[in-house]
């Protein structure tokens, strides 16, 4: 009996597609400061709010969801993530982000919304001590 969970068990494991990996994606490490005084940043001092930051394989996107919280992903799409226009920005209305070199497109939560990209975008830790915004991996 013992046997035959285990085998269960694996065979559910293997079959566990995981929504989270960013494969294909490079690690590179990040730890970024911004100072949400800085008037570089303003855009961050509203919800909806967003800036593009240097750092990570091809920039980072720094979204402000609301006061104290922010949410920071990698611009690399999850589709041919070496691809030179792999790139996700935010759309033009706000709504989503989207790679338009393959048309992904993906939730403010980094979450594929439609189109090709298999996996959710790569996201990196948030961290609010004051004014400072700190990000890493």
């Amino acid at each position: 009996m013992k046997n035959i969970i285990f085998l269960v068990v694996i065979a559910f494991m293997i079959s566990c597609k995981n929504e989270n990996s960013n494969e294909g994606i490079p690690y590179v490490p990040v730890t970024i400061s911004i100072n949400l005084l800085d008037p570089n940043f303003q855009e961050l001092k509203v919800n909806g709010g967003y800036v593009y930051v240097t750092g990570g394989v091809k920039g980072i996107l720094v979204y402000r969801e609301s006061s104290g919280s922010y949410l920071a992903f990698e611009r690399s799409c999850t589709y041919l993530p070496n691809s030179d226009c792999a790139r996700i920005s935010m759309d033009s209305s706000q709504l989503f982000l989207v790679d338009t070199c393959c048309s992904s497109q993906f939730t403010l939560e980094g979450n594929v919304l439609t189109g090709v990209a298999p996996y959710a975008l790569k996201q990196y830790t948030t961290n609010l001590d004051g004014t400072i915004l700190y990000i890493n991996n």
